[in-house]
């Protein structure tokens, strides 16, 4: 037999309270600009009932950060079932929440490649068609 592969390391001493910590900037930097990303404005914004938001909270689900942490983790079906949604057409309606998202990045990632390999403008058009998908409310 094999030995067992020792486990991961643990994380970083304070990257749990960093991360809280970012979470909260952004929530607060985006009310300031009128944005609210909970989670019950994301049920609210599909069309979702509000009673969705307790099971998704005790998930860890409290806004779009984490809703994309979720739906990132493999089959975004499954880890929303395993949230509470039951219902395939409100998984649907959640997991259509992220889609941008993740076009947004495969397009910045292609962005990235071209910028490495020194194929500018095809950087740019990348960047670019990536801001299209999904805009920037800022930058910081």
């Amino acid at each position: 037999l094999a030995p067992a592969a020792p486990p991961p390391p643990p994380p970083p001493a304070g990257e749990e309270e960093r991360a809280v910590a970012r979470r909260a900037a952004t929530a607060a930097a985006e009310a300031e600009e009128g944005h609210d990303s909970s989670i019950g404005a994301l049920l609210q914004g599909a069309g979702l009932p509000e009673e969705l938001a307790a099971p998704l909270q005790a998930a860890g689900i409290v806004d779009l950060p984490s809703l994309l942490v979720a739906a990132s983790r493999g089959d975004v079906h499954r880890e929303l079932r395993g949230a509470g949604v039951s219902k395939l057409g409100q998984r649907q309606k959640l997991s259509a929440l992220v889609a941008p998202h993740w076009e947004a990045l495969a397009l910045k990632e292609r962005g990235n490649e071209a910028y490495r390999e020194s194929r500018f403008e095809a950087a740019a058009g990348a960047y670019s068609r990536a801001l299209a998908v999904l805009p920037c409310a800022y930058t910081d």
